[in-house]
């Protein structure tokens, strides 16, 4: 029950964070980079793939795949949050950010996306 119960959570604040992301570049037609920051593998797993089905499903179902998300797997472990933080906004160049299965990885990389006006859900 807990798990329907964070699925239909989990799809209605990623309906909202879709359509606010598509009100805000709606007239861009071109794919928007959304860096997503999970844990998809170790003991956080299990929610981390939660969140990636989740978004994968919102992405195509409900936003027709206007966005080109940038999964990628932080173990719920802070050093590696940081260097895909350092990707996302060096290399990839993305301005939103969602995911963070664990709080520690959001906390060690609150500061980076902010200093880079990276908006992070």
């Amino acid at each position: 029950m807990c798990t329907v119960i964070r699925a239909i959570v989990t799809l209605a604040m990623l309906s909202c964070v879709f359509r606010g992301v598509a009100a805000l570049a709606q007239t861009n037609t071109e794919k928007i980079k959304v860096g997503v920051t999970l844990p998809l593998s170790g003991n956080s797993a299990l929610w981390g793939t939660d969140i990636k089905n989740g978004l994968l499903f919102a992405n195509e179902d409900l936003a027709q795949g206007r966005y080109e998300l940038i999964i990628e797997d932080d173990r719920c472990d802070a050093k590696t949050a940081v260097t895909i933080a350092h990707k996302f906004i060096e290399i990839e160049k993305v301005k939103w950010v969602l995911g963070f299965g664990c709080s520690g990885t959001l906390l060690s990389t609150a500061k980076l996306y902010e200093q880079a006006h990276v908006v992070v859900i």
